[in-house]
């Protein structure tokens, strides 16, 4: 029944209709919100990047200027190695310059205090070459650590960062590259005794050992093992990319080693092109 107080209809009922149906009827299920944004936004409202009414919008460009998974190719990685060079010669030359001269001079003062020191006029070949033997020894452990810093800025040129000297020599653990360093020349000794080849496969697979060490922290052994398996993962390409680095060395040796200079930035900076690519990692535009 209708209210008392309430005026009469025009059409005389005194109950009011039913109010309609929604559309679909009684039994229609409401619609389901929207999905949430996995990225933090709601679906098809600008989305978490800014933009506009039909999703998320364009994604934001890579920092690094190239894209992540691509295909590699190891000419690639010698264009962008000379490219890199080009574009700052003297962001990798001086490093590779005062770090040369330096393991130059170690190895000099070395050989003098171990071989003049376990030896002397009457000392038999035994002994001199033990004396040479043991200062070689001690050079490659200093030199390693010496190189482990321009394979940082190899890295680091390859990742689009600055760098001063000293940061060369930040960041990672020396003992891991020393004792990585005592593997590796170890097991190529053993390679050598064996006919030299096995020390040629110990050099090809343990190359990325040191990339390993400073840019992951990893452990001595655990780089080694990360090393022999990117190079094996991608055994076509690390071969290939192995002969031209060869090449490019020679090549840099045969020019009054002067050409050196230039080489050995172009090889460091295609190792970690190399290093970081196999991995799907993004690198920094070549110019």
């Amino acid at each position: 029944m209708s209210d008392p107080h309430e005026p009469p209809r025009p059409d005389g009922s005194d109950d009011a209709p039913p109010p309609p149906p929604p559309s679909g009827g009684y039994d229609t299920p409401a619609p389901p919100p929207p999905p949430s944004d996995p990225y933090g936004g709601a679906a098809g409202g600008g989305g978490a990047y800014g933009g506009g009414g039909g999703g998320f919008g364009a994604p934001p460009d890579n920092p690094y200027g190239q894209p992540g998974p691509s295909t590699y190719s190891p000419t690639d990685a010698v264009s962008y190695g000379w490219n890199k060079f080009k574009a700052s010669p003297s962001t990798l030359l001086v490093p590779t310059l005062v770090i040369g001269v330096v393991v130059i001079v170690i190895s000099v003062v070395i050989r003098l205090i171990v071989v003049g020191g376990m030896t002397d006029s009457g000392s038999g070949l035994g002994t001199v070459l033990l004396a040479a033997a043991i200062a070689s020894a001690i050079t490659s452990l200093i030199s390693q650590v010496l190189a482990a810093g321009l394979y940082k800025g190899g890295l680091s040129v390859t990742d689009g960062q600055t760098f001063s000297f000293g940061g060369l020599f930040e960041g990672w653990d020396k003992m891991q590259v020393v004792l990585a360093a005592v593997i590796i020349g170890v097991l190529t000794l053993i390679g050598t005794i064996l006919c030299y080849i096995p020390a040629l496969l110990v050099g090809y697979f343990t190359q990325f050992t040191l990339l390993f060490i400073i840019d992951k922290n990893m452990s001595a052994t655990d780089a080694i093992q990360a090393s022999f398996r990117l190079c094996l993962d991608n055994l076509g390409p690390t071969i290939l990319w192995s002969l031209l680095a060869i090449v490019c060395v020679i090549v840099g040796a045969i020019v009054c080693l002067v050409g050196l200079l230039v080489a050995v930035p172009v090889v460091l900076v295609g190792l970690a092109y190399t290093y970081r690519r196999l991995q799907d990692q993004p690198v920094s535009a070549a110019a």
